[in-house]
């Protein structure tokens, strides 16, 4: 295995890690955010009509 790359290492080291949350943290804020932006939207479009 020792034909590993670093950038394979790191993120082996960063799911391995407890840091790995953070990247959960981060999608859940990601899909959070595209949910507000959708309501927001189907919200506007429901006044205009």
């Amino acid at each position: 295995m020792s034909n590993k790359t670093k950038r394979d290492e790191y993120m082996e080291k960063m799911t391995k890690s407890t840091s790995s949350y953070k990247v959960v943290l981060l999608n859940a804020l990601i899909i959070l955010g595209a949910l507000i932006l959708l309501l927001i939207l189907t919200g506007n479009l429901s006044l205009n009509s």
